[in-house]
Order: C-alpha cells, then structure tokens, then sequence
C-alpha cells in the first residue's frame, strides 16, 4: 500500500511540478468522467436496491397469502385397466 501510494505521489507531483501539461489535463478530464459516470452507477444502484426490495417485500406478502390458503385437493385418479385393449388381428398396428 505504502509503495503504491508512493508510485502515485511520485507520477502525480512530476506532473504537477512541470506546470500545466497535455498529460495533466487529460488525467484531469479522465477523473471527472469516471466521476460522472461513478455518479451515475451509484444513481442506478440505488434504483434497483429499491426495486429488490419492492419485489421481495411482494414474494413474502405473496407467500403469507399462499400460506393461508387452504390445501388443494388431490386430483382425481382414474382407474387404469391391468391390460391393455386387445388388438384385431388385420389392424394396421399388429402389423408393425
């Protein structure tokens, strides 16, 4: 951490020391865009923390209310004949 703090002081204050230069203004715009933009992400994170939250708070609501729902019935089984139907001789499946 120290040596990297010491990197960044040391490039930055050669760019200061020589007076306004091409390299510092460029830098300069380059924070001030990644600035905005960082304004904007921290914007929309917070829309969508909002929204997570408007979804979660109607999951459990939905929950409760499925919770208090009486059981369904079980559907109802037909009965199922042991055989199977007999196949006429001819038929175009006893050929197969």
């Amino acid at each position: 951490m120290k040596a990297w703090m010491t990197v960044m002081m040391l490039s930055v204050g050669s760019l200061a020391a020589c007076g306004p230069s091409k390299e510092l203004a460029q830098a300069r715009s380059e924070v001030e865009t990644l600035r905005q933009e960082n304004a904007v992400l921290k914007t929309r994170a917070g829309e969508l923390e909002g929204t997570l939250k408007k979804a979660t708070q109607e999951r459990d609501q939905l929950k409760a209310v499925v919770g208090r729902l009486p059981a369904a019935p079980a559907p109802a089984t037909t009965p199922s004949s042991a055989q199977p139907a007999p196949v006429k001789k001819g038929s175009a499946t006893a050929r197969k």
